[in-house]
């Protein structure tokens, strides 16, 4: 069975906040349900956690991908659930 994907840039764009939980928890348990690799970019910080937090059911299956320039390189740094929270919760860094 192919895997199918979806990408979806700036994804929170125009939501309010309040509907943030219960639209990416819904989201993220469709795509895993019929099986679709989902992308989501996002510059909001808050867009981030709420994605991160909203469904802990699934937190094995969700990583962080976030791109920063070094030396007029890009570098992409890789977070799995558990070191994206820790990395805002504990360490209060920003993961955007």
């Amino acid at each position: 069975m192919k895997e199918e994907r979806i990408c979806i840039n700036e994804f929170s764009n125009s939501l309010h906040i309040s509907i943030m939980d219960t639209l990416f928890k819904l989201l993220l348990q469709t795509c895993m349900e019929l099986n679709v690799q989902l992308f989501l970019t996002s510059h909001s910080k808050e867009t981030i956690e709420n994605v991160l937090k909203c469904c802990p059911d699934l937190n094995s299956h969700i990583n962080l991908y976030t791109l920063y320039n070094r030396k007029g390189k890009t570098i992409v740094r890789n977070l799995n659930y558990v070191d994206a929270i820790e990395a805002i919760d504990e360490l209060n860094l920003e993961v955007r």
